[in-house]
């Protein structure tokens, strides 16, 4: 029986283990010259550190659509292995022959489900440790990778999602009963649940931390005038190797300014007459502007900070065992669901 599953699915898998063993001779050559690159700017000192670092900033950075290429790979195989798994069975009839033998039912799907799932885990899994390995160096100095565009590439989660997509695969397989019907099917289920995670689950799977600045001349702030009156609008505060959920202004009791005391405190701000048309862009504000807006962050910051909330690096490894968790147990369910579909509802 488990030969007859691996016969089923292994065209598609024979091609992605040849894409994937591309993939990784890629990496491990590339990988050792970034690595090499990077322990030359670690041991780096004085003026030969810019250098360095431009050096490894310039290497290889096309590769580094690989990452986004491990967030598309878990629908892809969702859509082409999953999918098609037991709907295709079903479209042509030959799953009939298979249920006249001596195999169950429940053997026949369990057997298909382990066989799919693990050849799609082990070559995702395969690839985003070595992806991972590659982009150390950029993690390190350029990016921050527990922000939502990073966290995706790395680490076990796309091993969860690529289990997740195809159980989901099968599963609408076998209700739809028609292959394409079903990957188009596997691709907006599975965009739609990884959206909801990754932007209504993720920011809360852990207690985000907060941090206060207080404001001053300084502060990277902006100014807004509405027809209800002065508005200010949060500035990006810099935290570092920390995904940040949100910025806002609050006073001690963490109540927002209000539009009339921000009115009363930027009142010398609506106060100056616009620029000329064509020239608001030129040259930046004007003296007597510039000397409103900072009288206007003094006013404010006596009363009020800004408040960030976020997500720091050190929850990386938790984020991505809690989601894992969440996707490798929706995937059980779909299996569960999808045993049960083929005992007892298929005819």
């Amino acid at each position: 029986m488990m030969w007859m599953a691996w016969r089923q699915i292994r065209a598609s898998v024979a091609a992605l283990y040849a894409l994937l063993a591309a993939l990784l001779l890629l990496l491990l050559f590339t990988g050792v010259h970034l690595n090499h690159l990077y322990s030359a700017y670690r041991g780096c000192s004085g003026l030969t550190c810019d250098s360095t670092l431009a050096q490894l900033s310039r290497a290889y950075p096309h590769l580094n659509l690989i990452g986004t290429g491990l967030i598309a790979a878990p629908a892809v195989l969702g859509m082409f292995i999953g999918a098609p798994l037991v709907s295709r069975e079903l479209e042509h009839g030959s799953f009939r022959l298979a249920w006249t033998q001596s195999v169950s039912r429940t053997r026949w799907i369990a057997t298909r489900l382990a066989v799919g799932a693990l050849a799609v885990a082990l070559a995702v899994g395969l690839a985003s440790f070595a992806f991972s390995w590659w982009s150390i160096p950029w993690d390190h100095t350029n990016t921050t990778r527990i922000e939502p565009a990073i966290f995706d590439q790395r680490g076990i989660v796309p091993v969860a999602y690529a289990v997740f997509a195809f159980a989901m695969g099968v599963t609408l397989g076998a209700v739809i009963r028609r292959s394409l019907a079903a990957m188009g099917a596997t691709l907006v289920g599975f965009i739609g649940v990884r959206m909801l995670v990754q932007f209504l689950a993720r920011p809360h799977l852990l207690s985000p931390l907060s941090k206060v600045v207080a404001l001053d001349d300084r502060s990277p702030i902006g100014f807004e005038i509405t027809p209800t009156g002065m508005k200010l609008q949060p500035g990006k505060v810099d935290v570092p190797h920390a995904w940040v959920l949100s910025e806002k202004f609050a006073d001690a009791n963490g109540h927002a300014p209000t539009s009339a005391f921000m009115n009363h405190a930027c009142a010398a701000m609506q106060a100056v007459p616009p620029p000329p048309p064509g020239s608001r862009f030129k040259g930046g504000p004007s003296p007597q502007m510039q000397a409103a807006m900072n009288a206007c962050i003094h006013n404010v910051a006596a009363r009020y900070h800004e408040v960030v909330s976020y997500q720091p690096g050190s929850h990386f490894w938790a984020l991505q065992w809690i989601e894992s968790g969440i996707f490798f147990g929706l995937a059980l369910v779909l299996a569960a669901l999808t045993t049960f579909w083929v005992r007892r509802r298929l005819v």
